[in-house]
């Protein structure tokens, strides 16, 4: 597994990993009431956030597909964390959490 700071040109596979298992963590599979959040990953949102010195995204690759990526806020505060489906249960997440 690579991991690695995020880019800019990864924006749209983070939003894509994101909005992908966000039926796991919404409570209408569409993301009905989830609106905010779903904006909020948006590709020009993470872009934005990629960009901001306040966040600090990382990704794991495996090959050319994105396994999963973790983002801190001010260095101290979690922001996301999450695995695609096909790498979970493998220890991924504790690699990111280790590695951010």
């Amino acid at each position: 597994m690579n991991i690695r700071p995020a880019q800019i040109q990864d924006a749209n596979a983070i939003s894509l990993l994101i909005k992908n298992l966000s039926s796991f963590f919404t409570i209408h599979p569409q993301g009905l009431g989830a609106e905010a959040f779903l904006q909020s990953v948006e590709p020009s949102a993470i872009e934005t956030k990629i960009s901001d010195a306040s966040f600090s995204y990382f990704v794991a690759f495996s090959g050319s597909e994105l396994a999963g990526l973790i983002a801190l806020k001010n260095k101290s505060h979690l922001y996301h964390l999450f695995v695609a489906t096909a790498f979970q249960r493998q220890g991924l997440s504790r690699q990111l959490w280790r590695f951010a």
